[in-house]
C-alpha cells in the first residue's frame, strides 16, 4: 500500500492540467475481495473534460490520507453499494441490498479530510446519499417498500427531473426538464442541513443537491454514463464545468 500510495501521489504531482483543468481524486470503490477499484465511466468522463483522474486508495494511517488528499484538487464519491442504515441512526429493513461497511468508513474519513483541507467534493448515485447522511441527513432504504408512491427509480428508460431555477445546476446545463438513466432504490429521504434541493424527480424524490456554505454538489443520477449518450452536449457540462458546479455565492 505504501509503494501504491507514493505512486500514487508523484502522478498526481507531476500532472499539472491545464488552466480550468483539475486532478479529481475518485475514491476507491474498496472491493470485497480487496485491492484498490473504479469505474472505467467516471475516468473516462472525466479525462474527456480534460481533467486527470486519480484513484484514491482506502488509507487508514489518517496521515497518509491527507497526503493522497493534498495531492488533488478536487474529491468525487461515485456510485455502489447501498449505505449502512446505522449511520443514520435506523435499523435495516428487509429490502436493504448489500452494505459496504469498509467503503462507508473510508468515504467518511474522506470527506473529512476534504472539509478540512477545504477541497470541493462532488457526489455521484451513492456519493449523493453518503454526502446527506455525513452531514446529518437520513435515506429511504428501499423506495419500493417505504415509499411505493415513488417512480420506477430502476428503470431503463429513465425518466425526468427538473432542475431548479437559480441552482447552480441549472446555470450549468440550463433550467427546465431533463430526462435522466436511474439505477437505485435508495435515496435522500431527510435533506441534510445547509443544503439545498437542485433537481427533482416528478414524485419528488431528491434527484440533485448543493450546499450553499461548502464547496459541495451532488446528483442521484449517473451523468458519468449520459455523456456516453446522444445528451452527451448536455451532461458533459457536469464534468468541464466542476469548479461552476460547486463553487459557492460572493456576498
Amino acid at each position: 500500500m505504501m509503494r501504491f500510495l507514493h505512486i500514487l501521489l508523484l502522478w498526481a504531482v507531476l500532472s499539472f492540467p491545464a488552466a480550468g483543468q483539475w486532478r479529481v481524486g475518485v475514491a476507491d470503490k474498496c472491493p470485497e475481495a480487496g485491492g484498490c477499484a473504479a469505474d472505467a465511466n467516471y475516468l473516462n468522463a472525466l479525462m474527456a473534460a480534460g481533467h486527470t483522474p486519480v484513484v484514491l486508495p482506502d488509507i487508514a494511517d489518517s496521515t497518509l490520507l491527507a497526503e493522497a488528499v493534498r495531492a488533488v484538487d478536487w474529491i468525487l464519491l461515485p456510485g455502489g453499494e447501498d449505505l449502512d442504515p446505522l449511520l443514520f441512526g435506523e435499523t435495516a429493513v428487509p429490502e436493504l441490498g448489500t452494505v459496504n461497511a469498509r467503503r462507508d468508513a473510508f468515504e467518511f474519513r474522506l470527506i473529512g479530510e476534504a472539509l478540512r483541507q477545504h477541497k470541493p467534493i462532488f457526489g455521484i448515485c451513492r456519493g449523493m446519499q453518503v454526502l446527506n447522511v455525513y452531514f446529518g441527513g437520513s435515506l429511504w432504504q428501499d423506495l419500493p417498500s417505504q415509499c411505493p408512491s415513488a417512480l420506477d427509480h430502476r428503470s431503463e428508460q429513465g425518466h425526468p427531473v427538473r432542475i431548479v431555477r437559480g441552482s447552480r445546476l441549472a446555470r450549468i446545463i440550463g433550467k427546465g426538464k431533463f430526462t435522466v438513466n436511474t439505477s437505485h432504490h435508495q435515496a435522500v429521504k431527510a435533506l441534510a442541513p445547509g443544503f439545498r434541493v437542485s433537481a427533482t424527480a416528478p414524485d419528488g424524490i431528491i434527484e440533485a443537491f448543493e450546499c450553499d456554505s461548502l464547496p459541495i454538489a451532488a446528483v442521484q443520477f449517473h451523468p458519468e454514463r449520459l455523456v456516453l449518450t446522444d445528451e452527451a452536449a448536455v451532461w458533459s457540462k457536469v464534468f468541464s464545468q466542476l469548479e461552476a458546479l460547486c463553487r459557492l455565492e460572493q456576498h
